[in-house]
């Protein structure tokens, strides 16, 4: 199972789990819609590359999910909100 599947299989049950227990279901939903938030920052996603005038030389990366300015160096994940960074 990867990631994406994990993710339709949380909210599914997340979704059934919820109409069958509420008002009771309210922490394990609030605990599982955590835990998707936090599987999906672990797809990668492109980082979005800025470029500043004709020469290059002003060319930068924001990340893709909370677009704060990322490093030269190319980490693998975002230092603000964890996203991972796919630099293809």
């Amino acid at each position: 199972m990867d990631i994406a599947e994990a993710i339709h299989r949380i909210k599914e049950h997340n979704e059934i789990h919820f109409r069958k227990e509420y008002p009771h279901a309210v922490h394990i939903t609030e605990a599982l819609n955590i835990a998707v938030k936090n599987l999906e920052l672990q797809i990668p996603k492109k980082a979005i590359i800025h470029v500043k005038g004709t020469s290059g030389y002003n060319t930068f990366a924001s990340c893709p999910n909370c677009h704060k300015m990322i490093s030269d160096f190319k980490p693998k994940f975002c230092s603000e909100c964890g996203q991972k960074i796919d630099w293809r």
